[in-house]
């Protein structure tokens, strides 16, 4: 999704600095079961106009993309441990989903 990602900036030394998200992103606290409950109901209350990625501790510990492919094959979902999701979409999609989930401090 190119249309969140800022343009690249300089600091006051010339030094350029890679464009970051344009989009405000909240960061929400949540635990595992938790996570994996929003994933669920992600996928049953089809969730039209958002797109979710998850970010699992099996990709925190692949070194390739082709070892986590490979890996993520091997292993049911309901065996998966989730440490994050990222969303995007309509505020209100994204609300309805995390409503009772409480912002990180």
């Amino acid at each position: 999704m190119p249309e969140m990602v800022g343009r690249d900036v300089a600091d006051q030394t010339g030094h350029m600095h890679l464009g970051i998200t344009a989009l405000p992103i909240p960061i929400l606290r949540a635990d595992g079961d938790a996570i994996r409950s929003l994933r669920t109901r992600f996928f049953a209350d089809g969730m039209d106009g958002l797109e979710m990625v998850d970010f699992s501790h099996t990709a925190q510990e692949c070194k390739t993309y082709d070892d986590y492919a490979s890996r993520l094959a091997a292993i049911p979902e309901e065996e998966l441990s989730y440490f994050g999701l990222a969303l995007f979409g309509s505020r209100k999609g994204v609300n309805r989903l995390t409503g009772n989930v409480p912002l990180l401090r």
